[in-house]
């Protein structure tokens, strides 16, 4: 069995997306860019799976443990979080590249959509 990453990487399609969303100046860093791609891979029912082609962008210090310990209880069969986070970021890097490449620009909004509250 192989071990978990050290390090967080991204394909050089993915690279290009953050760098872009990193221009337009509504993040300040691009591991906040990449800790939203994760939230928006989750809130579009993306499940881990294996990135290939991903160069080292981060250490995985960039990741909160309160971050890594969310993931571990969302995704239970993923043995390697780090492995699951790298994934995660890839495909909602992904999920946002087609969204600016539709839109013309980023829409937050649109890629997180307000949900209404549980009834209590």
């Amino acid at each position: 069995m192989s071990e978990d990453r050290k390090t967080i990487g991204l394909t050089k399609r993915t690279r290009g997306i953050l760098d872009k969303i990193v221009e337009k100046d509504r993040f300040k860093l691009g591991s906040d860019v990449a800790k939203f791609a994760l939230a928006v891979a989750v809130n579009a029912g993306i499940k881990p799976g294996d990135v290939d082609g991903a160069e080292t962008v981060w250490s995985t210090t960039i990741i909160e443990p309160e971050l890594r310990e969310t993931v571990r209880v969302l995704f239970p069969d993923a043995e390697m979080p780090y492995r699951a986070i790298e994934s995660l970021i890839n495909a909602g890097l992904e999920i946002v590249g087609k969204h600016m490449e539709e839109r013309g620009d980023l829409v937050l909004t649109e890629l997180m959509p307000t949900r209404p509250a549980p009834a209590k």
